[in-house]
């Protein structure tokens, strides 16, 4: 079983998705984000989750299926395949 959220960190475009939506979860999500998470990337420090990403995370797959991991394919003709 994959982990949903590493899946999410892998898809280039979940982050624009994300901010797109208004739902309370996923504007919890931004402010989490924007507010704690990268002021303290930027600041050169390690952050290190409280259990805030998990929670805040879940409430957001349930609040927003738009935002669910989708399944990475694994059909090996569909990534490079040339015409």
């Amino acid at each position: 079983m994959s982990d949903p959220l590493l899946e999410v960190l892998q898809d280039d475009g979940w982050l624009q998705r994300l901010f797109q939506h208004r739902e309370p979860a996923a504007r919890a999500f931004q402010r989490w984000l924007t507010h704690e998470v990268l002021p303290a990337v930027v600041r050169g420090k390690k952050f290190i989750d409280d259990g805030t990403m998990s929670r805040l995370t879940a409430d957001l797959f349930i609040e927003v299926p738009a935002l669910r991991p989708q399944p990475i394919s694994s059909n090996p003709n569909q990534e490079g395949e040339t015409k």
